[in-house]
């Protein structure tokens, strides 16, 4: 017969299970809930990310994005938020977060997001491809449309574009984007239908805080357009008053004073000038403005005031170099040009420096500069593409006629590369009739 357990010893044995179970039963509660709070940690992040992004706060919003992807960085909601923060910065990697969403997830929203960050990109074939992966049982949603309409646009198909956007507005008939999208399109393009009625709606948009400003920009243009400068004055004065004008909205307003023959014209000119003070984009854009408006000796008179420096920025440069292809300084032009390097834009600054060269007769630095240029666009279809605008504007017919044979190898280019008016004849590719 075993001896009995004295009462003490067990009354401690009785302690030591209680206390093992209360242990066990503790470790298995942080084990059961960690995967539950850390997701809601997740999600309070983005959550928050969000509301800094629709406040206009970027940086915060970005940092919330960051702190989920510590968390969890395989979270489609935080690489989402981080998509968007990029979209709304501008920001080129949008293209690559979108590709990498729309790969993973396979979803229908992910895919129209992509189609729609390529179209922004100008990156038709990318935009297209996105838009193939959706089902066709999924085809007839507002959002598919909306972004087929925007890449049928981007290859300059109006028509289609027109057709996809009034079915999206059918399908989402309180859906502003839209409206407003369609009403742009009419007003774009004198040969759609229905600018009358584009106009009400734009009008009506006005009153809208998140579409006035583009609705605004729209009429501007329009008015513009038709010579309308008390239009044109009116829509722009209302621009300049809505939260978030920018600086190129003032330039709208200077345009309409100028098509309106206004006596404020040259008062409002000078505050912008002064505006600009050592802003090399707002200086850049100024320039822009004046080149196109026929100002160019104006332009080049004030960007001898800008600071020395300004002119290693490619976009002010090139907006410099303008002013001077304008008014036909091909000397100007070509010092400008020489002795620089434009980075991505390389193929830009050695093609504007090609016509410097023809104009001035030096037949052998144009060829090489021509050249390089191409060299340097090739296999890039929005490259190929710039160039071929250019040789075009310039009257340049067998380069133009070259380009026109390499876009055509461009998926995204075969709906809409047209030749241009001494297209090649049977007796070989890129001969004159």
């Amino acid at each position: 017969m075993k001896p009995a357990v004295p009462t003490v010893e067990k009354h401690f044995i009785r302690i030591g299970l209680i206390f093992a179970a209360v242990v066990i039963f503790a470790v298995g509660g942080v084990w059961t809930w960690q995967a539950p709070v850390k997701a809601w940690r997740i999600q309070h992040a983005v959550r928050q990310g969000v509301v800094y992004l629709n406040l206009g706060e970027r940086h915060k919003a970005q940092l919330s994005a960051r702190r989920a992807l510590q968390l969890n960085p395989e979270s489609t909601d935080a690489r989402r938020l981080l998509a968007d923060i990029a979209r709304d910065s501008a920001d080129p990697g949008e293209l690559t977060l979108r590709r990498s969403l729309a790969l993973a997830t396979g979803s229908f929203a992910d895919r129209i997001a992509l189609a729609s960050a390529a179209v922004r990109a100008r990156d038709g074939e990318t935009a297209r491809k996105a838009l193939d992966a959706v089902p066709a049982a999924e085809r007839d949603q507002a959002e598919y449309l909306a972004a087929g309409g925007s890449l049928a646009e981007l290859s300059n198909n109006f028509n289609e574009a027109e057709k996809y956007l009034l079915r999206a507005t059918e399908l989402a008939t309180q859906n502003q984007t839209y409206r407003l999208s369609l009403a742009v399109l009419r007003l774009s393009h004198s040969e759609l239908q229905g600018r009358d009625e584009s106009r009400l709606v734009l009008r009506q948009l006005l009153d809208e805080p998140a579409f006035q400003k583009q609705a605004a920009r729209a009429l501007i243009g329009d008015a513009l357009s038709r010579s309308d400068a008390d239009a044109a004055i009116e829509f722009s004065e209302k621009l300049r008053s809505f939260p978030g004008a920018v600086f190129g909205d003032r330039l709208l307003y200077l345009g309409a004073l100028q098509v309106g023959r206004r006596t404020g014209f040259s008062g409002e000119l000078e505050k912008l000038e002064l505006e600009c003070g050592d802003d090399v984009a707002k200086s850049a854009a100024l320039l822009q403005w004046l080149s196109a408006s026929h100002l160019s000796i104006m332009a080049i008179e004030w960007a001898r005031t800008r600071p020395v420096e300004m002119m290693s920025d490619i976009v002010f440069c090139n907006a410099v170099a303008d002013c001077y292809e304008s008014v036909g300084d091909w000397l100007q032009l070509r010092d400008l040009l020489r002795d620089k390097h434009w980075e991505k834009a390389e193929y830009v600054r050695l093609a504007r420096l090609a016509r410097a060269y023809r104009q001035l007769g030096d037949e052998a630095s144009s060829r090489k500069s021509w050249d390089e240029a191409l060299r340097l666009a090739a296999g890039e279809a929005a490259a190929l593409n710039r160039l071929a605008h250019s040789a075009t504007e310039w009257n340049w017919q067998d380069e133009a006629v070259a380009i026109s044979w390499q876009l055509v190898k461009f998926p995204q280019f075969r709906p809409r590369v047209t030749f241009p008016s001494w297209q090649s004849s049977g007796r070989g590719r890129g001969r004159l009739k």
